[in-house]
């Protein structure tokens, strides 16, 4: 009696933990990106998570061109959805109004041109390349 009283008991408790944790909502199938900003809250390299140096802040303008503010200048390109999921970016550039980019905003001009996939997980914007990994967070 008790044995079964103890097995129910850690069943419901393995349920009720179950049921909390909350899994993200894939809403890349519904979501239109452009009809949002979106600021940067992860560049992940590899198992490496590069810190975050200032506010960023990404802009898609339309359906194929877009904006990045980076820590002092910008940056900008165009983009191309292939399919719910499938993103190309290209003639991705700079823009030089003070002086020169830190390494954080280095590293994003790089990776950002690698990405070939994305995903919308509840509020957050996910770009996946070869070995990469940006998060935005709706604004």
């Amino acid at each position: 009696m008790i044995k079964i009283t103890l097995i129910s008991i850690l069943l419901i408790a393995i349920m009720v933990i179950n049921n909390s944790c909350e899994k993200p909502e894939d809403l890349t199938a519904t979501t239109d990106i452009t009809k949002f900003s979106w600021n940067l809250k992860l560049l992940k390299e590899g198992h490496k998570n590069i810190k975050l140096e200032d506010i960023y802040l990404l802009e898609l303008l339309n359906d194929s061109l877009f904006n990045l503010n980076l820590s002092v200048n910008g940056a900008g390109g165009k983009y191309k959805i292939l399919s719910k999921g499938e993103v190309i970016i290209y003639n991705f550039q700079p823009f030089t109004e003070i002086c020169c980019e830190n390494d954080f905003d280095k590293k994003l001009i790089t990776i950002l041109p690698t990405i070939t996939t994305y995903q919308v997980l509840n509020n957050t914007l996910i770009f996946k390349g070869d070995n990469v990994k940006v998060e935005f967070e709706k604004q």
